[in-house]
C-alpha cells in the first residue's frame, strides 16, 4: 500500500476530476512560482520550491516552534483567485498556536464552507514543537517522508491513506516524530508524485537520491526541481511544491520515538 502511495493519491485526484471545470487556487502569502529558505522553528532549517498554485505556508510559533502547511486545492467553476487560499488558510495564521490536529481541522472547515465546491483538497501539515519533536498531520496528503543519505527513504510516521479525500477528514490524533541531524523531512504535492514523462513514466523519487543529499537544503531542492523539468519535458505542473527540512547539527535531538521501517526503494510505483 504505502509503496503505491503515488498512484494512489493520483487515481483519487482523477475521480474528483471526471466531473468538474477545475481550477487552482494561488498560493496565499508565498511569491508565485518561487523558492523561499529559512528556519523552521528553533531546531530545524528548510527550504522549498513550488509553482504558482501550490500551497506552502510556515507560520512561526512561540517559544521556538513553528507550523508548516503544503498542499495543493482545486475550485470548481472558479478562475485562480488568491482570495480563496487566504480563506482557506485563515485557521493557520488565526489558530496557529493550538494543537496540530484542531488547525487541520480548521482549515478543512472554512474550506467546507465556501460557497463554491471544492473538488480537491489536500495537505499535510507540520508542528515542529519547542523541542525539535515534529507532529503529522495529513488530510489526503503528500505523506512526509524521511530522507537519510542517498539510500534511504521511507515515510516519517506511517498511516492508513485509503480514506477518501471527499469530504475531508484530517488525522484526529498527530503522528509524532524526530529528525536525527543526519535526516531530512521531504515532502512533494501530488504533482511532484504523479508527474509523468511522454511516455507514461512516473518520476521516482527513489531515483533522485543523489540530488536530495545535496549538502546545500536550497541547491538539494533546486536540484530535484530541474530533473523534474527534465522528466516532464517543460515546467512543473501549477501545483507542484517540493519541502525539505533538516535538523541543525548543533542541536540535540530528543529521544526518538519508535516507528516502523518500510522498503520504499521503488517508490513511487506507477
Amino acid at each position: 500500500m504505502l509503496r503505491d502511495l503515488a498512484a494512489t493519491l493520483s487515481s483519487r485526484r482523477a475521480r474528483h476530476a471526471d466531473s468538474a471545470d477545475l481550477s487552482i487556487s494561488r498560493p496565499w502569502e508565498s511569491q508565485a512560482g518561487s523558492c523561499g529558505q529559512g528556519r523552521l522553528g528553533r531546531w530545524h532549517d528548510h527550504a522549498w520550491r513550488a509553482s504558482d498554485n501550490a500551497l506552502v505556508k510556515i507560520v512561526e510559533r512561540d517559544a521556538g516552534g513553528a507550523l508548516l502547511l503544503v498542499g495543493e486545492l482545486h475550485c470548481a467553476g472558479m478562475a485562480p483567485r488568491p482570495d480563496r487560499a487566504a480563506a482557506l488558510l485563515a485557521g493557520l495564521r488565526m489558530f496557529g498556536d493550538r494543537p496540530v490536529a484542531e488547525v487541520a481541522d480548521s482549515v478543512c472547515c472554512h474550506a467546507a464552507a465556501w460557497p463554491t465546491p471544492v473538488s480537491w483538497l489536500a495537505f499535510a501539515m507540520i508542528g515542529v514543537l519547542p523541542d525539535g519533536r515534529i507532529e503529522v498531520v495529513t488530510a489526503g496528503g503528500p505523506e512526509p517522508l524521511r530522507l537519510c543519505g542517498r539510500q534511504d527513504l521511507d515515510v516519517l510516521e506511517p498511516t492508513d491513506i485509503t480514506a477518501p479525500v471527499l469530504p475531508w477528514e484530517p488525522e484526529t490524533v498527530p503522528r509524532r516524530s524526530v529528525l536525527a541531524p543526519a535526516e531530512r523531512l521531504l515532502l512533494c504535492t501530488d504533482g511532484v508524485l504523479a508527474a509523468r514523462d511522454r511516455l507514461g513514466t512516473v518520476f521516482r523519487l527513489a531515483d533522485h537520491l543523489d540530488v536530495l543529499a545535496h549538502p546545500d537544503l536550497q541547491e538539494a531542492v533546486d536540484g530535484l526541481w530541474n530533473r523534474l523539468r527534465r522528466h516532464i519535458g517543460g515546467p512543473p505542473p501549477g501545483d507542484a511544491a517540493v519541502f525539505l527540512a533538516q535538523r541543525r547539527s548543533s542541536a540535540s535531538p530528543p529521544a526518538k520515538t519508535s516507528s516502523t521501517e518500510h522498503d520504499l526503494s521503488r517508490f513511487p510505483v506507477s
